[in-house]
Parts: structure tokens; sequence; C-alpha cells
């Protein structure tokens, strides 16, 4: 709902001034994109770092602990996300009759 509040007020701010001064509005439209294009770009490399980081450790989890210890770690950080992402109603809660 929010999202859409916010494209609706760029939606409007585009209209109104670009009647008024239709290249300084395309040109600082122009800028926000390179902008956001520029943070995205960033976000991704720190994404991509962060997931090399989780894979090293597992790695050397692996390497240090042994195999089964290493999945045991694994599955129960899976589980804690797993549970986090119910509470968030992400995804859906589990049946109660499943054993």
């Amino acid at each position: 709902m929010r999202s859409r509040t916010f494209r609706s007020a760029i939606a409007n701010w585009y209209s109104a001034n670009f009647d008024q001064a239709p290249v300084v509005t395309v040109v600082v439209s122009l800028a926000a994109a390179i902008v956001f294009f520029w943070l995205l770009q960033k976000a991704t490399k720190i994404a991509l770092v962060l997931l090399l980081l989780v894979a090293a450790l597992v790695v050397g989890s692996y390497l240090v602990e042994g195999e089964e210890k290493a999945k045991e770690r694994v599955r129960d950080a899976t589980d804690v996300v797993e549970d986090q992402l119910r509470d968030a109603g992400v995804l859906e809660k589990e049946k109660s009759g499943k054993d």
C-alpha cells in the first residue's frame, strides 16, 4: 500500500513539474534513475560479499567440525529462519495433523 502511495506521489510530482519545466524534470528524473541504479549495483555487491562470507563459514564449519556437526548446524539455522518466516507470514503455517 505504501509503495502505491509513493509511486502516486512521484507520478503527481512528475506531471506537475513536467508542464512547467520539461527539461529540468527529465534531467532530474534521469539523475534519480542513475543514483538508483548505482545504489542497486552497490547493494548487489554487498549481497554477493555476504553470500560468499556465509558460504565460507559453512565450508569452514565443515572442515573444522566435521560433516555431521556442520549438517546439524545448517539444519538448525534453516529451522530458525523458517520459523521466523512463518511468524512473519511469508510462509504458510504448518498443518497440525502433519507428523
